[in-house]
């Protein structure tokens, strides 16, 4: 979820080659006042109206528009707003009627009018004729009266913004985590906008090397390989990861994709980036943004884990998971579950989880995580024990490296040989942990 450009506070500093861009972070306290009282703004809205909701007022709080808008674009992690459904505003036996008619949302019953008002006032119903066109239309939708003129008006815009109700995904949050919430997608923020990443690696870099290769091909990347190891026993590596421009002279679709390669090598090969620079255009003009120890750890760094990098990242084991689950999705054994690929990382205060998958049915969703080896069980049981909240997660994994990973929040599926295998085990929890579904929307 990278914000929005005029939601984007930055610092630009230099001129020409030496142009550096600053991301905004918060580093101490001074707005955990301000997000408490956003926090509680927050909770007294549930169940509210968004006509109702005073977004000027928070801005007020936080002294710079842009700072203030992320702030409440992370908030959307744990609230949202949704259309109310017409059996909530107009009741059970009006909705009942307007099914059967064939009416279920606000856009059929305005499709409704339309046509009647084409029949029967040659395409313009006028507002003193709008009383007798909406009583004629509750005849035609129901002729037992449970219908009114009024209840129809009421539903024709239930879809419209003002309308929308604010709905609660998941436990209250608390300042700290808005706070790394904010600082990790600011960073995500210029790093969609780069043209290109350079890394300075260490560790074991012919699997570094693999992984590379086969992140570029997932991502459609191009690298370059710009400090080659010399022998079997080096340990350093430089390259660069480049994207180009799309035809329209935007680098913005393949800083996604670059911004997403360099989380999946972080979590595939905790504390493996010594140093990083992400070449971007900020304003039309070129610049540099050089993450540090910090900014590396918020996007998912662990160096205390850097002994575990001998294993390559390998897309295959998630295509043939992902192509098995939809021949399973049509064979009607997924429950109606559908897989989504690369959803947004989960944001704790010290972590960063890079799930492969989201499953969603309607309005519920669950994070995924697919593990092949024991650097990424590690990884990923490290991130769980920091990660604040301890936030509901599903996890696909060999079932001998289970035992890493049983003492976490994560509800586990376990395979011999193939991920395939543990498809029936993932939709028997994704039905039986309906209230861990929710929590992880």
């Amino acid at each position: 979820m990278a914000f929005r450009i005029n939601d984007f506070k930055k610092t630009v500093r230099g001129q020409g080659v030496a142009r550096q861009i600053y991301p905004y972070q918060i580093r101490d306290e001074r707005y955990t006042a301000a997000l408490s009282f956003m926090i509680s703004y927050f909770e007294r809205m549930v169940g509210r109206r968004q006509a109702e909701f005073e977004a000027d007022a928070l801005l007020e709080f936080f002294g710079d528009p842009r700072l203030a808008r992320g702030l409440v674009a992370c908030m959307g992690r744990s609230y949202s707003w949704r259309s109310p459904s017409l059996s909530e505003r107009l009741g059970e036996q009006p909705a009942a009627a307007l099914a059967q008619a064939g009416v279920a949302r606000p856009i059929d019953l305005r499709a409704r009018l339309y046509a009647l008002a084409n029949e029967r006032y040659g395409g313009f119903v006028s507002f003193a004729e709008r009383p007798a066109a909406l009583e004629a239309l509750c005849g035609i939708l129901d002729s037992g009266g449970s219908l009114a003129p009024t209840l129809l008006e009421r539903g024709l815009t239930l879809d419209a913004e003002e309308e929308r109700v604010l709905v609660k995904l998941g436990p209250t949050p608390t300042p700290d985590t808005i706070s790394a919430c904010y600082n990790f997608h600011a960073l995500d923020t210029a790093l969609v906008a780069a043209e290109e990443i350079q890394l300075r690696l260490s560790g074991d870099v012919w699997a570094l090397i693999r992984s590379l290769h086969n992140l570029s091909r997932r991502y459609r990347l191009a690298y370059t390989i710009s400090e080659a190891p010399r022998t079997l026993f080096d340990s350093q590596l430089g390259l660069t990861l480049s994207g180009g421009r799309d035809l329209l002279g935007e680098g913005r679709r393949a800083g996604r994709r670059l911004a997403r390669a360099l989380l999946r090598l972080l979590a595939s090969h905790p504390g493996c980036v010594e140093t990083a620079e992400a070449r971007l255009s900020s304003g039309g003009k070129a610049a540099t943004l050089r993450l540090d120890q910090r900014a590396l750890k918020i996007l998912g760094a662990a160096p205390e884990l850097g002994s575990f990098v001998g294993e390559a990242w390998d897309d295959d084991p998630g295509v043939s998971f992902r192509q098995a689950w939809g021949r399973a999705l049509l064979a009607g054994r997924t429950a109606g579950w559908r897989l989504r690929r690369d959803p947004e990382p989960l944001v704790g205060i010290d972590s960063l989880i890079v799930p492969d998958f989201a499953a969603r049915r309607g309005p519920d969703s669950l994070a995924i995580c697919l593990i092949s080896g024991r650097a990424m069980a590690e990884g990923l049981a490290s991130g769980l024990r920091r990660h604040s909240p301890r936030l509901p997660l599903l996890v696909i994994l060999p079932e001998h490296l289970a035992p890493l990973l049983r003492s976490s929040p994560a509800r586990l599926a376990t395979y011999g040989s193939q991920p395939i295998e543990a498809i029936a085990q993932v939709v028997a929890l994704l039905e039986e942990r309906p209230a861990l579904i929710k929590a992880a929307a």
